[in-house]
């Protein structure tokens, strides 16, 4: 109890876990909705119509847009980010709160990838969206939310923190996971 499960099952890898939230009795209960494009930096959609350049982060509005009501306490999005110039990270998290050191999205050069994120909603109704390097664009489909309520099985989301890292030794292991080891 209070563990989670990481196989490898093909040679060496390091392994990195951030955790972003926790499922408890009492807390926030998930809203699906059908997924709607709130942010396509290539059309202007979400206020941007440029690419995001190296350590750049801007704040995108996700509460009263896409079906987000503004008592929102989270936010999930499919985050994608597109044909960057440079290998790349982007982080997502609370506008208003520290940038944390965990990634949402990790991509090569020239790669087209999506990643679905939930992040506590910040000041203003906003999340931050942060690129590391080169210039990319970035697309977000909003595809539920959290409000407070005691319904059901309830979310409660926290600022991404790093719990497992094997590089750095974080969590307790410092070597690559070879195959066959859960």
């Amino acid at each position: 109890r209070g563990q989670v499960a990481i196989a490898n099952t093909v040679g060496f890898v390091h392994v990195v876990v951030d955790a972003v939230g926790y499922y408890r009795s009492d807390g926030d209960t998930y809203v699906p909705l059908t997924p709607g494009r709130i942010l396509d930096s290539r059309h202007g959609t979400g206020g941007f119509d440029t690419p995001w350049g190296a350590k750049e982060s801007r704040d995108l509005r996700v509460t009263d847009v896409g079906g987000v009501p503004a008592d929102a306490t989270a936010v999930v999005m499919n985050v994608t980010a597109v044909q960057p110039t440079a290998a790349t990270h982007l982080t997502v998290w609370p506008a208003g709160a520290t940038k944390p050191t965990a990634s949402s999205l990790n991509l090569p050069a020239g790669d087209i990838r999506p990643n679905l994120v939930v992040s506590k909603v910040g000041v203003d109704g906003k999340v931050s969206i942060s690129n590391n390097a080169g210039q990319v664009d970035v697309v977000a489909d909003v595809a539920g939310y959290y409000v407070d309520g005691p319904s059901g099985a309830v979310y409660r989301p926290v600022g991404p923190a790093r719990v497992l890292d094997s590089r750095k030794g974080t969590g307790g292991f410092s070597t690559p996971w070879p195959a066959a080891t859960d």
